[in-house]
C-alpha cells in the first residue's frame, strides 16, 4: 500500500474530527483573537489545529483498528478518554478553577463533563467515524452533481442545527450576540476547502484497509508527547497546590480506559473488521461540484435563517435550544458511565 493510500483517509478522517469539534460549535473565540491581533497567523493557526486532528483521530484509529471495534459502545467508551485528552492535555478546560456548581476534588463536574465526556465521545468521535465511513465509501450521495430531496432536508436540518449554536450563551456573551456572519462565512469557506482537498486526495485510493494504520514507530511519538504534556500539566497544578484536581483526573481517565480493556477483551463476539476497516474500499469519485453547491447552500441557509431569526425575534428560542442540547450532553455524561459499569457487570 501506497502512502498516499495509507495518508489520504487519515487525513480526511481528522479533518471530519476537526470540523465536528471545532466548526460543529462554531468555537472560533480563539479565532476571531488571532484575526484580530495577528492577521498573518490564521492560516498556520488552522493548519496546525488540522495537523494536530490529524494526528490524535490516527493514533484512535489505530487503536479501533488493531481492536476491530466497530460497535457504538466501544466508540463512545474510547470517545471518552479522546474528550479528555482533547480538553486535558492539548487544552485546559477541565482544569478551570471556576464552574457551576462546587468542586469535587478540586474539579469543577460540569467544566469535566462538558464538553470532555459528552459533546466529544459524540459528535466528533462517534459521529466522526460513522461519517467518515459513509463519505470515504462513497454512501453520501457526494459523487452525484445534483440534490434529492431527501438530501436537502437532511442538509437544511443540519444548517438549522448548526446555526442555533451560533446563539450559545458562551457565543452571546463573547460577541455581545451570536457568531458574526463574516466569520461563520470564513470558517465555512475553510471548512469546504479542507474537505474538498482530503476527499480529492483519498478518493479512488485503497481498495482495502491496511492491516495496521500506523506502524508501530509511530506510536510513541504521539504517546511520549501526551505523558510530557501530562507532567507539565501535573506539576503546573502541584505549584498552585492543586494536586488533588490533577490526580482525579488521572482516575477518571483511567476509569474510561478500563472500561474500554473490559469492552473488547469480554465480547463474545469479535467482528472482522473495525469500523476503520468498514470504511473501505475508497469510493471511486466523488463530485467537486457537489461539495460547491452544499458549500453555498449552507451560506444562502445560515443568511436566510440569520435574517429569519431577527426579523421573528428568535433569539431566545434558538439560545434556549442551546441550552437543552448542553443539558443533555450533561445528562449523558453522568448517565453513560453508570450504563456502561452496569453492562459490562451483566457480561453483556
Amino acid at each position: 500500500m501506497s502512502f498516499r493510500e495509507r495518508a489520504a483517509p487519515l487525513v480526511l478522517l481528522g479533518t471530519l474530527g476537526m470540523v465536528l469539534s471545532e466548526g460543529g460549535v462554531w468555537n472560533v473565540q480563539g479565532l476571531y483573537s488571532i484575526c484580530v491581533s495577528r492577521p498573518a497567523a490564521v492560516v498556520p493557526a488552522l493548519l496546525f489545529c488540522q495537523l494536530l486532528y490529524v494526528c490524535v483521530f490516527a493514533v484512535f484509529a489505530d487503536i479501533l483498528h488493531r481492536w476491530k471495534v466497530a460497535d457504538a459502545f466501544g466508540l463512545l467508551l474510547l470517545g471518552s478518554v479522546y474528550g479528555l485528552l482533547m480538553e486535558g492535555v492539548f487544552a485546559d478546560k477541565v482544569f478551570i478553577p471556576s464552574g457551576l456548581g462546587p468542586p469535587v476534588f478540586g474539579l469543577h463536574l460540569i467544566r469535566l463533563t462538558f464538553t470532555g465526556l459528552s459533546a466529544h465521545p459524540l459528535l466528533p468521535f462517534l459521529g466522526g467515524f460513522l461519517l467518515f465511513k459513509a463519505v470515504h465509501r462513497g454512501e453520501m450521495g457526494l459523487a452525484r452533481p445534483g440534490f434529492e430531496e431527501r438530501e436537502l432536508g437532511r442538509w437544511a436540518a443540519v444548517c438549522l442545527a448548526w446555526f442555533s449554536v451560533a446563539f450559545a450563551a458562551i457565543h452571546l456573551r463573547f460577541f455581545g450576540g451570536p457568531v458574526p456572519a463574516a466569520l461563520q462565512a470564513f470558517l465555512l469557506g475553510w471548512v469546504g476547502l479542507m474537505l474538498w482537498l482530503a476527499l480529492r486526495a483519498s478518493t479512488g485510493g485503497a481498495s482495502a484497509a491496511p492491516e495496521e494504520v500506523l506502524p508501530g514507530i509511530a506510536l510513541p511519538l504521539f504517546w511520549l508527547p501526551v505523558a510530557a504534556g501530562l507532567f507539565f500539566r501535573g506539576r503546573s497544578l502541584a505549584a498552585q497546590g492543586r494536586l488533588d484536581a490533577f490526580l482525579f483526573y488521572l482516575a477518571i481517565v483511567a476509569f474510561y480506559a478500563l472500561l474500554f480493556a473490559l469492552h473488547v477483551r469480554g465480547r463474545k463476539t469479535v467482528p472482522e473488521r473495525s469500523v476503520y476497516g468498514e470504511a473501505f474500499p475508497a469510493a471511486a469519485q466523488f463530485s467537486g461540484a457537489k461539495l460547491a453547491k452544499l458549500a453555498l447552500s449552507a451560506f444562502a441557509l445560515l443568511a436566510l435563517l440569520r435574517g429569519g431569526a431577527w426579523a421573528l425575534n428568535l433569539q431566545r428560542p434558538l439560545a434556549a435550544l442551546c441550552l437543552l442540547a448542553f443539558l443533555g450532553c450533561v445528562v449523558f455524561s453522568a448517565v453513560f458511565p453508570v450504563y456502561a459499569l452496569a453492562r459490562l457487570v451483566r457480561g453483556r
